[in-house]
């Protein structure tokens, strides 16, 4: 292969790396905006939830004590299930929580170039970073990139198990508020 040809074949390859880098991005988008709709509504769900225990608290006030623990026992639960649908999503919006080469892999090279994290550890100073940039080949620039790339993969996987999970908590727990109403309605009757 000329030099030529090459050239073309790594203007490709950037290409597709590009392109890898801006899907991830835009999926990135796509949870941390699924995940802003979740935490809206589990503050409607929460607001809600405060409203109905104020403003109509037969249940809780109910002199049938099954009814009373019953009440009490969902209300916890919902508690539990709101603020666990709440954390879910906020870390599928943004990492609470430190994440490192546990989640990406042990053997997963440094991303010297690509991941402030790896900078930082791996240059004390601007000329230093420099240096160690100058100093590297094409094929470890490319292979920084490829690890930066399943790391930004992995995260973007994980942020998405922590969207669902959300979902999940936001099912359920409408559908504990749905049994809380039901109760305190019928209560009395």
């Amino acid at each position: 292969m000329n030099d030529e040809e090459q050239l073309k074949k790594i203007d490709v390859d950037f290409e597709n790396e590009k392109w890898i880098i801006d899907r991830i991005d835009r999926w990135r988008v796509s949870i941390a905006s699924r995940c802003s709709i979740i935490l809206s509504a589990d503050a409607i769900i929460l607001t809600g939830t405060i409203f109905l225990i104020n403003k109509d608290n037969r249940a809780l006030l109910s002199s049938d004590p099954s009814i009373k623990s019953i009440t009490i026992i969902l209300l916890i639960i919902l508690s539990v299930t709101i603020f666990l649908s709440i954390l879910f999503a906020t870390i599928g919006i943004a990492n609470v929580f430190k994440t490192g080469r546990y989640l990406y892999g042990k053997n997963i090279p440094d991303r010297l170039y690509f991941h402030p994290s790896d900078v930082i550890k791996n240059c004390n100073n601007f000329q230093d970073f420099i240096l160690k940039y100058s100093n590297c080949n094409e094929d470890q620039i490319r292979i920084g990139l490829w690890a930066e790339i399943w790391s930004i993969i992995k995260m973007q996987n994980m942020r998405y198990q922590y969207l669902k999970k959300s979902v999940f908590l936001l099912v359920l727990t409408v559908t504990i508020l749905l049994f809380i109403v039901c109760l305190i309605t019928f209560s009395n009757i």
